[in-house]
């Protein structure tokens, strides 16, 4: 399947966003390069996914999922651990459900907060190919 994510920074007037189209079958990992380039940043800061609603309901309590500390074998963040990798993570064991959403936190020192939302579930015709808009 192909989802369309609207992935908007929040907290600017006027509204800055960006609508892509990926595959379900991608890693959090992957939607993180996507963010990356199409909101020109340029990769120098942690950034974490954060959710509170997993496969259509309320968790518990906030997961987090970030990179891997490779030399470690650990998942890291400033000492706090996250809960999963994002290299291992796919999109369709979070988003299931159009409305759907994450927030994914690049910098922590700045905090810039993008509200990822899952807009369309669109069936993949093998002529396609995902792109952002």
């Amino acid at each position: 399947m192909i989802y369309q994510l609207k992935i908007t920074l929040k907290y600017i007037k006027p509204p800055i966003w960006r609508r892509v189209e990926v595959r379900d079958s991608m890693t959090f990992y992957d939607l993180h390069r996507i963010i990356q380039n199409s909101f020109d940043w340029e990769d120098y800061h942690l950034h974490s996914f954060d959710i509170k609603r997993s496969a259509g309901t309320s968790t518990n309590h906030l997961i987090t999922i970030g990179p891997m500390n490779q030399e470690k074998n650990q998942v890291f963040s400033f000492g706090f651990g996250y809960d999963y990798d994002e290299k291992k993570v796919i999109l369709k064991e979070i988003f299931q459900n159009e409305k759907d959403r994450v927030l994914y936190v690049y910098d922590f020192g700045d905090n810039w907060e993008h509200d990822i939302v899952l807009e369309k579930i669109i069936p993949e015709e093998n002529d396609i190919l995902c792109m952002a808009k």
